[in-house]
This record gives structure tokens, C-alpha cells and sequence, in this order.
């Protein structure tokens, strides 16, 4: 048998009732389909999809095995798009907002500083690169020389459009530090802990980015004293938890997850530090 590995979390109740409408829609009537994270000893037919295990259990004449696997992998690789498709979705609203609210400025013939205008560019980037990721060719890793300095002065000039209104300061403390990794998935990392940071703060707040250079790699702090003691921890990193209450998808932290493993990095939260990335190796000189 084919084994399918799972690129993305399972929702076993959503996948469930896809592929018993996608069964139905077939004209097959299914009495039972359930799922199983450890392969079970059941009798029907028993399916492997990526995480676990699909059983079908047939309430009269059991449908040819062949079409009905067919269906519910097709059903299958439907889910994955769709869940990749929303986690794009939410990750393109980012420089989509920016790219509104600078725009609006231009057209309104407000002159901007340059580092706005580069600003500008930097989103449309952005979204060229996560439109990239979204491709297969998307997941291989290209290599920048990367001045985490550099990095936070877009960030400060992408985010002024949140900040500026609320008088919200962003602050850099740390060490003036450069890696080799992969900056637009860097950057998106970044981009989304700074944004929770924002969320959580209140007018006049200070959101802080410290780089620390570690025997073991290169750590990237972002501190709000607003998240001090809060809930945040590992399971705002899973995919629709949000650390930031009702009303939001809970896919930020869950993307930054997904793109620091590609990076090979860890990513967390502590109440002492705030949110971490430790990138691995050693500074570029």
C-alpha cells in the first residue's frame, strides 16, 4: 500500500465529513467512517493518509476497494490544498495591508521617506516569495547574507502604518549581527512575531528586538512586557490556536513554525524573553 505523508496538521472531524459527503456524492453509502492515529485492528477498509488511518465501515454491498481508496485520497490531497491555500491567504494580507495603506499615502501626494518608498517594494517581494512557497520548487532553501539590523529597519518602516497611530515604538537592542539563511522566510518569521507583539501592546508601548549570539547559533528575541505572564506558549504555534483571543484565525504562529523547521531553527515562546528563534550556526563575519 501507498503511504501519503502529511505535510499539514489533520483536523479528523473536517477530513471526516469531507470524505463522506465526497462518498455520498459518489452515490456510495458508507455507514461508519472514522479515524485513528495508530493503525487499528478493524475490519472494512482500512485507508492510510499521511498521520493516521481512515476506516470505512459499509452498511450493506461494500463498494470495489480500489475506487473507494481513489476517492478518499483524492478527497485527501483536497484538504491539504485547501489548508495551504488558507495559510496564504492569511499570509498575503500582511503586505497586501501595507501595500494599501503606503499606496493610499501616494495617491493622496504624501511624500514618503525613502526607507517607506523601499518599504514598498519590500512587501511586493514578499508576496512574490510566498507565492513562490506555495509552488513545490517554493520549499527548497536559497542562502542570503542576512543584517538582522537591516532586517528590523524594513520591519520598522513596513509596520509604521500600525505603530505610528498608536504611538507604538519598535526598538533595537541587540548585537548588529549577520547570518547565510533563507531572508524571505526569515523575514515573514519576523514579520509575525513583531505583528503579535503589536497586537498584544497598548498605545506607547515598546515592542523590542534583541539579537544574541549563542554558542549554538544565533538567537532573535521580540519582547512586548505586555505578553509578560500571558497563555502564549507552544500551543499558539499549532495551527488554528491563537494567542491573541477570538475573533483570529491562528495561523501566524503556525506559519512561523512551519517556515522556522525549514530553516532548520527552533521558535517558542518564554514569559521571561518573549518569542525566540534560535537560528542555527554560527554569525557571518
Amino acid at each position: 500500500m501507498t503511504q501519503m505523508y502529511s505535510p499539514v496538521p489533520i483536523n479528523p472531524e473536517r477530513l471526516i465529513r469531507q470524505i463522506r459527503e465526497s462518498l455520498e456524492r459518489a452515490g456510495l453509502s458508507v455507514l461508519e467512517v472514522s479515524w485513528h492515529d495508530t493503525r487499528p485492528d478493524a475490519t472494512g477498509d482500512v485507508i492510510f493518509l499521511g498521520s493516521g488511518w481512515v476506516i470505512l465501515t459499509w452498511g450493506g454491498e461494500r463498494a470495489s476497494p480500489g475506487i473507494v481508496r481513489e476517492l478518499v485520497q483524492n478527497q485527501y490531497l483536497y484538504y491539504q490544498q485547501q489548508f495551504f491555500q488558507q495559510m496564504l491567504i492569511h499570509e498575503l494580507r500582511n503586505p497586501l495591508a501595507v501595500l494599501s495603506g503606503q499606496m493610499e499615502l501616494l495617491q493622496r501626494e504624501v511624500t514618503l521617506p525613502i526607507l517607506r518608498r523601499e518599504a514598498i517594494g519590500a512587501a511586493i517581494e514578499r508576496m512574490v516569495a510566498l507565492l513562490d512557497q506555495s509552488l513545490p520548487a517554493g520549499l527548497s532553501l536559497s542562502r542570503h547574507r542576512v543584517a538582522f539590523y537591516r532586517l528590523w529597519l524594513e520591519e520598522q518602516a513596513l509596520l509604521t502604518y500600525i505603530t505610528d497611530p498608536q504611538n507604538i515604538r519598535l526598538i533595537y537592542a541587540g548585537e548588529q549581527l549577520e547570518v547565510f539563511t533563507d531572508l524571505p522566510k526569515l523575514q515573514q518569521i519576523y514579520h509575525n512575531l513583531l505583528r503579535n507583539a503589536i497586537e498584544a501592546a497598548l498605545p506607547g508601548d515598546q515592542i523590542v528586538t534583541r539579537v544574541v549570539s549563542q554558542p549554538e547559533g544565533v538567537m532573535l528575541l521580540v519582547q512586548n512586557p505586555r505578553l509578560v505572564g500571558t497563555e502564549v506558549d507552544v500551543a499558539a504555534f499549532q495551527p488554528f490556536v491563537s494567542s491573541k483571543g477570538e475573533g483570529h484565525q491562528g495561523m501566524g504562529l503556525a506559519v512561523c513554525r512551519h517556515l522556522a523547521a525549514l530553516l532548520g531553527a527552533e521558535i517558542g515562546y518564554h514569559p521571561d524573553s518573549g518569542f525566540w528563534v534560535r537560528l542555527p550556526g554560527s554569525p557571518s563575519d
